[in-house]
């Protein structure tokens, strides 16, 4: 079974139309920091998730992925933002998982999961998530 990530298409109107306005201010930005600032004025929150990766989130709290938000091929959005300091961002807030299974596997067998999870881009909880309850099964 191969595990993909789960990327939700949001076909909303306001989702829409957040993405596009992202796109435009990026497309008037300079730089990260450019970005970032245009962000800040238009009420929006720049956050780094658990895994580095750049997050928007709106006034009604919901989250986009920035990369995927901009229309624009991803190794120009990531050249054009390489001075964001994703150290300098505030965390992005997870779900609520206060529950953990254990589970003992071999050394082999913990390195063929590692290597599946960073091939589908997951943290290992969220490939074993996936694996177990689907492909559908909703990603932090």
């Amino acid at each position: 079974m191969n595990v993909k990530k789960n990327k939700t298409k949001r076909s909303n109107t306001v989702g829409s139309q957040t993405r596009h306005e992202i796109t435009l201010l990026y497309q008037n930005a300079r730089n990260g920091t450019d970005l970032t600032a245009a962000l800040h004025a238009r009420h929006y929150e720049l956050v780094k998730s658990t895994r580095g990766k750049l997050f928007v989130i709106d006034r009604k709290g919901e989250e986009y992925n920035l990369i995927f938000c901009i229309a624009a091929p991803r190794e120009e959005v990531e050249k054009k933002l390489a001075d964001i300091n994703p150290a300098s961002l505030p965390l992005k807030k997870s779900r609520e998982r206060d529950h953990f299974v254990k589970c003992f596997v071999s050394l082999d067998e913990k390195n063929k999961i590692e290597a599946s999870a960073e091939q589908a881009e997951l943290s290992v909880s969220g490939y074993l998530r996936a694996r177990i309850f689907g492909k559908n099964t909703p990603q932090p």
